[in-house]
């Protein structure tokens, strides 16, 4: 399986024209990839459905995935902000939700 990160083409690229994302992402970084396999199966299942909706796993949560309670932690954030709440409207939970990666230093 292929647990590259998601990234969409550039403008006048095509999927095919696409460099190793992961490679580029990790260059210069004393963060080396982590390794799917041995992941939890929580984990792992959420990768593989990001995979089949998004072509790739979510940069993010690879990076999440390298501790499974930061992980699950962020995944229930971001599934609490997509349901119903009379707390956060809908319009807002967007901006809730980059705010709160600004906050962790999250460029995304």
């Amino acid at each position: 399986m292929d647990y590259r990160p998601a990234r969409r083409p550039g403008e006048g690229e095509s999927e095919a024209d696409q460099p190793n994302v992961e490679v580029a992402m990790l260059k210069g970084t004393r963060i080396s990839p982590v390794d799917v396999e041995t992941l939890p199966d929580d984990l792992r299942e959420t990768l593989e459905e990001q995979r089949r909706l998004r072509g790739a796993p979510l940069y993010p949560y690879l990076f999440y995935a390298r501790n499974p309670a930061y992980f699950r932690a962020a995944k229930a954030m971001f599934a609490a902000l997509q349901q119903e709440t009379t707390r956060v409207p809908a319009a807002l939970r967007g901006l809730l939700n980059r705010r709160v990666a600004w906050w962790n230093g999250c460029e995304f």
